[in-house]
């Protein structure tokens, strides 16, 4: 996954602390980092077709169980609530 400026990078590493670093957690958290950043693609002005579709799939993955984060002991509502503060997903 390349780096990430701005919002999603900073939301990507708040969340990565509270992954341990074994093979495992670094692949669930490549798993949810890559939900964040698909989320934040999908919602550019310049988004094609397919990068809103995947946005929106996206989005309803970060907004469900978030099995991935859950396997790692971490809490999925922790992350939605790091997400709403950064302003990458909408307050409920």
């Amino acid at each position: 996954m390349a780096k990430n400026p701005g919002r999603v990078g900073l939301a990507i590493k708040r969340i990565s602390y509270q992954f341990q670093d074994t093979p495992l957690h670094r692949l669930m958290l490549g798993v949810v980092a890559t939900a964040i950043d698909d989320l934040e693609k999908g919602n550019h002005p310049y988004a094609s077709e397919n990068q809103k579709r995947i946005g929106r799939q996206a989005k309803r993955y970060l907004l469900g169980e978030i099995i991935h984060a859950q396997l790692c002991g971490v809490d999925p509502e922790w992350i939605r609530d790091t997400l709403r503060t950064l302003g990458l997903l909408e307050r409920a």
